[in-house]
């Protein structure tokens, strides 16, 4: 059992779950280690944590470690930051398991309530676009579209130039493009059409300079997922 001294330091280093933001324990829920002979809790519903932009660019990332109290119901419970690199990402991390929902925790058939670690990785803009760079469709732990749940939509992490059509350019054509591609788990962009063009010069160079793109991929309760996407591309002069 961990000290009284320790809580208070790790409450005072990351801060604490407000009462209002999780459900009373009942009696019958005295939790236990996760071991030998339990099979472990398993999230149905996967929110997945934010990851403030602004830190993304600078470059704070890393690895967040929770650990949150999962009644015999599945809800969550008391959340605390077991180690983390920044208090704002903390944060993220808590304010994701909070809105969880799990399968339950079972021994010998039976729904218990038990203490569970959960681990966040947050990716800063660099690694993310390393990752995905070395990123193989067939080996990543996709969402079936079959599945339920709610579409996180693609986010870009790596833009590409759209060079305008050279004739264009030189009579300052302004044009418009909208493209329905798909964006693999990778986050890659393939098999791009036009929905609507200007023309068809402007529809090539649109087609070319997307699919250079990369994204952070759409996701699933927390996997990711391919999906069609639309993208618009304005050509325009200044």
């Amino acid at each position: 059992m961990r000290s009284a001294l320790l809580a208070v330091a790790i409450a005072a280093l990351f801060g604490s779950i407000a009462p209002s933001e999780i459900s009373a324990v009942g009696a019958d829920d005295k939790p236990v280690e996760v071991g030998p002979g339990i099979t472990p809790p398993h999230a149905k519903t996967r929110t997945d944590a934010r990851y403030p932009e602004e830190l993304r660019a600078a470059g704070v990332g890393g690895v967040v470690v929770v650990r949150a109290l999962i009644d015999r119901k599945g809800g969550v419970h008391q959340v605390e930051v077991v180690s983390s690199p920044d208090k704002r990402l903390s944060k993220a991390a808590r304010d994701a398991v909070i809105m969880r929902r799990y399968e339950p925790a079972t021994r010998d058939g039976e729904p218990i309530a038990v203490w569970w670690n959960e681990t966040f990785r947050f990716l800063t803009e660099a690694e993310e676009i390393e990752q995905f760079a070395k990123c193989d469709p067939t080996l990543v732990d996709a969402a079936s579209p079959s599945d339920a749940g709610a579409v996180t939509l693609p986010v870009l992490v790596r833009n590409a130039p759209v060079v305008t059509p050279e004739r264009a350019a030189e009579d300052r054509r302004p044009g418009r493009v909208l493209l329905e591609c798909i964006i693999d788990v990778c986050g890659r962009v393939h098999e791009c059409k036009a929905l609507e063009s200007s023309t068809a010069d402007f529809t090539t160079a649109a087609i070319k300079g997307v699919e250079k793109r990369l994204y952070r991929p759409a996701t699933k309760n927390g996997k990711p997922i391919e999906i069609f996407f639309t993208i618009r591309v304005d050509f325009r002069y200044r």
